[in-house]
């Protein structure tokens, strides 16, 4: 099956849907297809974080939890309900759920997931 990755519906149709999230997007970069990306300085950041030594500051896919997915989707849906003119929800950018969280356990929850699922774009 040819599939292309749909930035401007990721929430929707990548976390939503599919039950996975992309980590460790560099926070400075726009979350666009790389052939967006105008300048090379911003290429070598996405390369970085794209081949990065270190699995937990590698940028790679994550299967949620159920438990992470049910709250993703009640979450969107929630926000839909809120704005029923905004047909989808346009992400800019992904952020590491470690760096938002300060509970060891959620920070623990996310290392599990990445070494379980360690597959870089």
């Amino acid at each position: 099956m040819k599939v292309a990755m749909q930035y401007d519906r990721y929430e929707k149709l990548i976390v939503v849907d599919k039950g996975v999230e992309l980590v460790n997007w560099p926070d400075n970069l726009p979350f666009v297809n790389a052939s967006e990306i105008g300048s090379l300085h911003s290429l070598h950041l996405l390369l970085i974080a794209l081949t990065h030594e270190d699995i937990d500051k590698c940028c790679l896919w994550v299967q949620l939890s159920e438990e992470e997915w049910a709250l993703h989707k009640t979450a969107y849906y929630n926000a839909q309900a809120d704005h029923p003119l905004n047909t989808h929800k346009c992400t800019t950018h992904v952020q590491d759920e470690a760096k938002e969280s300060d509970s060891p356990s959620d920070s623990h929850s996310l290392e599990a997931r990445k070494r379980k699922t360690a597959t870089p774009l």
